[in-house]
Formats: structure tokens, sequence, C-alpha cells
């Protein structure tokens, strides 16, 4: 739980680019509560500006996944799901899709306190 600040992602895996850390000078924060995600980025759905939704974890032979769930209201499910593998690298929030990204996507988020 707690705020995150994006403040680097992880590029390569694209034709001869290196894959190295790159800063992100302006990151979204994501909050996590005990029932509930939210984000400031740029919102996914429409009629859900606020980037607010629920969250899950998991665990399967020992990778832990996190599912993001927002409310679409103008999707026909209603939910509009994310999936990340996510890991702890000392005390950053490491998120991973595990939806298709051709760039090797990986983010780095650090806690904030606000």
């Amino acid at each position: 739980t707690g705020t995150w600040l994006l403040y680097e992602q992880w590029l390569g895996n694209v034709g001869n680019i290196p894959t190295h850390w790159k800063a992100v000078p302006d990151g979204h924060m994501i909050t996590f509560t005990e029932t509930t995600y939210s984000s400031t980025r740029l919102p996914i759905c429409p009629n859900n500006p606020s980037n607010t939704g629920s969250y899950s974890l998991s665990t399967v032979n020992n990778v832990h996944f996190i599912t993001i769930s927002l409310e679409c209201f103008d999707s026909s499910s209603g939910v509009f799901d994310m999936e990340y593998l996510y890991t702890f690298e000392k005390n950053d929030l490491v998120l991973s899709p595990t939806f298709s990204c051709d760039e090797g996507c990986r983010y780095r988020y650090k806690r904030i306190n606000i």
C-alpha cells in the first residue's frame, strides 16, 4: 500500500537499442490502499478520468502478479484489467506488464509521502 512515483522506465529489446533504465522526468503517481487503486496518469477509460479501481495480488510458482481493474463505464464488461509482474528492488516497486509490450517494458516506482 502507499503512493508510488514513476521515476524510471526500462528501455530496450527494439532493434539495436541497448537495454537500460531511463529517467522519467514527470512520472505519474499510483496509489494503493487496502482495497483500491488510483493513478494520476492519463485516463485509460474515458468515463473514469480519475483512474480509480481495485486490485488483487496473486502468486504462481513464486512469481508475484498484480491485477489492476479499472471501472470503464462505457465498455461492454464495465471493467478494464491490466496484469503486471511485480517485484521490489531495494525500496522500489517494479512493475512489468504481462500483456504485449515491444519495448521490454518495466517501470520503477519509488514510495513517496503525500
